[in-house]
């Protein structure tokens, strides 16, 4: 680097950039926050061109490129457009069954969706299918599908152009328990169920996680003491490999990629100690494209057709990425090996005095030196010894002419090639004919053998053993339906999703090739270990003597996964618990049930009115702050209940029962959750999950019993009930009749739960708990009646509320306009205001909009007649916004419903009279003056009554109120009154004008 240190002026120069603080475009993006946190940091520009602008970070050994919005889309060679009636054969059998719903409820609007499929048709045996699609003025790839035929599931990925180069994003799926990213299904209230096909549906195709069009490239030298690649590594972002690796890794461990496009994922948190490597391979899976592999339409697949047709008997690499778990001391053994058998190299370049410049050393040349030390077998000092037994003669070159050319030869780029070249054919001769052994003090291990640990056939037993295992990742996305390994994710799907499910195989060799066949395997011959690390569960694969392969919890002893105990009785106690999995002990049989702690909702369904559907809620910071991830339940050997060993867990089952409908069950339960000791955050969390707005609220009686009943048990714990008691109290009283006999209360429970209900208006708790004194009266009521049975008393005193005022909205009317004076009506003007924009016409969406507001309870009312609603009641009597819900006019018919809706309708004002003058006067509404913004400067929407506008003009919402309270007045005289006859005449000119107008230029 040409850097530059002004002694006089202390000022650095690096690459003629002087150092400043990174523009904070760049310092604040979500990547740079990420790797360095928000911190402020000095940088010196590289290069700079149209698209880009290359940072070195000063005293970070890190380069940053600011890249440009990319302007287009990667651009593809699959162009056959996708319609359902002229696929082929192969595909018509099952592809428009699960393409069609996602296009017809999500791809028509704003614009259609133009589909793509490759240009050859799928094979018979293709369990994935692959699609893209772009709106029609794109020229390129904008979303990407993949279809599974066997789990009848789509995948909608985002194609993100990250610094050039494009990833995919996962946005939508049909069913989020079998995606390798955690997505959450939507929890919110609906109006009708779900479809069948997007049961488990979650996010939107046409979403955008990542909404920033610049991108920040960050890479990092080989010196920075975490890089173990050797070489230059690029940061990956997580949101780019979303739903391409399981989510679960993507938290455990930040991404960077090397020269070789080699992913390397180092842990985030310091005591880890594993590292994961995923190696990127050209081919297909073969789900893809059937039992070739080939994916049709690819640029490789006539090169892939080829080596086939040259051996029908070659196989294809079984998957596009392998992905390794390895121990990190073996890595970095590896890197102090290279690095040493690199620094041996450039000692012997400046013995032989060979090179001239600086050194360096480029990731191939270390990617070579790690297979120099591979062939010596792992020994440090033969590989040493074949760099220092090169001839140096052999490294000089005669050929090169000219001053510049002979420069050349003699620098380190040009020798190290050369002096590998020299050292590999050293090597052979020492092995051939020294056959030097390794020497076990001074050499490492090779890359197999320190990840095997040389445990052979041993069998682990606890998680710590498989720490410093060679792992690698088994497929269970796209494992083949009817193998063990699709069976698996089936039965792991139960409890978690797919993207924090992990199953492990060991890798039996050192080298990629060796892990990609253990992990072709899907019959789970492989399998070793599965975890589920948000659950904090691990199962190791243990085969009996039939051969059949269980897999053993690593958590509890002498438990296994079991399908064998599920009988009818089982099934009806596994009702209403979707996320369960059923346990065996392996020596006494026992079976159990381990369920996770994430809290189920049960949404609202607005033509389902009692539903039992539930959707787990999987939220990441609730199990952090729990002790235990998960719940474990015995099964009676009557297999007729479940046993809680903690008061969690018994509250939990409580609320799956509760949430099922069963109250039957609940009732049974209530005994196992009464306590008079302080609850844990946990347990109250779940108590108060109970009655969450989150759920459909259930107001059956059993219901209300039911939280009674728990009201009851827990009347001594210093705990504070999600539900109010006088309204479940009343609501059971008033529904006794409908009660069930096993849920009903016992005279003396009833009495006691009584005893702290509100039954006096006069209790300060009356007002507090916004009570209606019927509610309380029926608990008093009902508490009197008990007394009264516990007495042998026959009668009791009961009292009725006081009967309340009719509401006649429909003949109300009220004469106040008749009472306003002129003072008064001055001093009502200066304190009147309200916000309204005027509209010519009313249309049907805007209508439901304010019934809808007017319907909502709040405080204050979004809206009342003093604050805009008197405008846009007027207008519709009038006639100046005019309402069609269908095609007949019915403005006066609208704004008579409107009024009564609106809270203050029945207070006595001014306005109110006006406008309940009008709703029984329809007739005179036309008649009236038209409301008319006169202000020059009409930008704002807020009217007053009296004050001047800024042009010094009258309030034009006071004139309104003048005239109107005129007129009115004058047309309650008597018939024969000058006045009335003169604002008459007025009127019936006015209403004459307006007709004119409208016939003769339209309304």
């Amino acid at each position: 680097l040409a850097v530059e240190l002004d002694a006089q002026v202390m000022q650095l120069t690096l690459k003629a950039s002087h150092p400043q603080a990174l523009p904070a475009e760049v310092a604040k993006s979500t990547d740079m926050l990420e790797v360095f946190g928000n911190v402020s940091m000095q940088a010196c520009v590289l290069s700079q061109t149209e698209w880009r602008r290359i940072y070195r970070l000063v005293g970070r050994s890190h380069d940053v490129a600011h890249w440009a919005p990319d302007p287009k889309l990667p651009d593809t060679d699959c162009w056959r457009p996708y319609y359902p009636n002229e696929l082929f054969p192969s595909e018509k059998a099952w592809l428009p069954a699960i393409i069609e719903p996602v296009r017809r409820a999500y791809l028509t609007f704003p614009k259609p969706l133009e589909l793509y499929l490759p240009d050859t048709p799928l094979p018979e045996d293709a369990s994935v299918a692959y699609m893209w699609g772009k709106q029609p003025e794109q020229a390129g790839v904008w979303r990407e599908f993949f279809v599974y035929r066997e789990r009848r599931m789509l995948q909608c990925f985002h194609v993100e152009s990250h610094g050039r180069r494009y990833y995919r994003t996962l946005e939508y799926t049909t069913d989020a328990r079998f995606c390798l990213a955690a997505m959450q299904p939507p929890m919110d209230h609906r109006d009708s169920k779900w479809p069948s096909w997007e049961r488990h549906g979650a996010g939107h195709p046409y979403a955008q996680s990542h909404t920033d069009p610049k991108s920040c490239v960050i890479t990092r030298e080989w010196t920075v003491g975490d890089n173990l690649s050797l070489g230059v590594e690029t940061y990956l972002p997580a949101r780019l490999l979303k739903g391409v690796v399981p989510e679960t890794l993507l938290q455990s461990h930040r991404f960077w990629q090397d020269e070789s496009d080699l992913l390397r994922g180092y842990p985030r948190a310091e005591g880890r100690t594993d590292m994961l490597t995923i190696a990127l391979k050209l081919g297909a899976h073969v789900v893809h494209a059937g039992h070739r592999g080939v994916i049709p339409g690819s640029a490789h697949a006539s090169a892939i057709a080829a080596v086939v047709a040259a051996d029908n008997s070659a196989g294809l690499a079984p998957c596009v990425a392998t992905t390794r778990r390895r121990p990190m001391a073996v890595l970095k053994r590896r890197r102090d090996e290279i690095s040493t058998v690199i620094g041996q190299m450039e000692g012997y370049l400046q013995r032989e005095k060979l090179a001239r410049g600086t050194f360096a050393c480029s990731f191939d040349v270390a990617r070579r030196v790690g297979e120099l030390i591979r062939k010596a077998g792992g020994n440090v000092r033969l590989a040493c010894r074949a760099v220092d037994g090169v001839d140096p003669a052999t490294l000089t070159t005669r050929s090169a002419r000219g001053a510049k050319a002979k420069a050349r030869a003699r620098t380190s780029e040009v020798l190290l090639p050369l002096l590998l070249d020299k050292a590999f054919e050293t090597l052979q001769l020492l092995t051939d004919f020294s056959h030097t052994q390794p020497n076990s003090g001074g050499s490492g291990e090779g890359e197999g053998s320190g990840a095997d640990g040389g445990e052979g056939g041993q069998k682990p037993s606890g998680v710590a053993d498989y720490a410093d295992a060679d792992m690698v990742l088994l497929d269970l996305l796209h494992a083949p339906l009817g193998s063990f390994l699709a069976s698996l994710a089936s039965v792991f799907a139960r409890v978690e999703q797919l993207a924090h499910v992990l199953a492990w195989a060991r890798c039996p060799g050192g080298d990629d090739d060796d892990a990609a066949a253990a992990a072709a395997k899907a019959d789970g011959s492989t399998l070793a270990l599965v975890q589920c690390p948000r659950l904090k569960l691990s199962f190791e694969a243990r085969r009996t003597d039939e051969g059949i392969v269980r897999l053993y919890s690593l958590d509890h002893a002498d438990i296994f996964v079991t399908n064998s105990g599920r009988f009818a009785s089982t099934e009806k106690l596994l009702g209403g618990i979707p996320h369960a999995l059923l346990l065996e002990h392996g020596s006494t049989g026992e079976l159990q049930v381990l369920v996770p702690a994430f809290f189920p909702v049960r949404p609202s369904i607005g033509n389902y009115p009692f539903s039992t559907e539930l959707v787990l809620d999987r939220d990441q910071k609730w199990l952090d702050e729990i002790d235990n991830p998960y719940y474990v339940y015995k099964i009676h050997v009557s297999l007729s209940f479940l046993s809680a060993s903690t008061l969690a867990s018994a509250l939990y089952l409580l609320l799956l029962r509760f949430l099922h409908r069963d109250y039957e069950m609940v009732v049974s339960l209530v005994d196992t959750v009464s306590s008079d000791t302080p609850m844990s955050k946990e347990e109250k969390a779940i108590l108060s999950h109970l009655h969450s707005n989150r759920h459909d609220i259930d107001h059956h009686p059993d219901a209300h019993a039911c939280r009674l009943k728990i009201s009851f048990v827990m009347l001594d714990a210093p705990v504070q009930m999600p539900w109010l008691l006088t309204h479940e109290m009343s609501g059971y009283v008033a529904k006794l009749g409908q009660v069930s006999a096993n849920c009903r209360l016992s005279a003396e429970e009833e009495l006691a739960l009584l005893n702290r209900c509100v039954v006096d208006a006069a209790d300060p708790q009356f007002e507090k708990q916004k009570l209606s004194v019927h509610l309380v009266l029926l608990c008093k009521n009902r508490r009197s009646q008990l007394r009264a049975e516990a007495a042998g008393l026959r009668a009791c005193i009961v009292e009725v509320p006081a009967r309340p005022l009719p509401n006649r909205w429909i003949s109300h009317w009220d004469q106040t306009v008749l009472q306003y004076d002129t003072p008064k009506l001055m001093k009502f003007l200066e304190e009147l205001q309200m916000k309204y924009t005027h509209q010519k016409s009313v249309m049907l969406d805007q209508l439901l909009s304010t019934v809808n507001s007017l319907n909502t309870v709040r405080s204050p009312p979004a809206m009342s007649i003093e604050t805009g609603g008197f405008l846009l009641l007027y207008n519709l009597f009038q006639g100046n916004t005019d309402a069609r819900l269908v095609s007949e006019q019915c403005s006066v018919s609208l704004a008579t419903m409107l009024l009564p809706l609106f809270p203050d309708a029945h207070e006595p004002g001014l306005l109110q009279s006006i406008l309940h003058t009008l709703a029984r006067k329809p007739l005179i509404g036309p008649f009236l003056p038209e409301f008319v913004d006169s202000r020059k400067h009409n930008r704002r929407e807020i009217f007053v009554g009296l004050a001047p506008g800024d042009d010094g003009t009258e309030a034009p919402l006071g004139t309104l109120v003048k005239g109107l309270l005129y007129e009115l007045s004058a047309l309650s005289q008597r018939p024969s009154s000058a006045l009335r006859q003169s604002v008459q005449r007025k009127m019936l000119q006015r209403r004459s004008d307006v007709l004119t107008k409208e016939r003769m230029f339209g309304r």
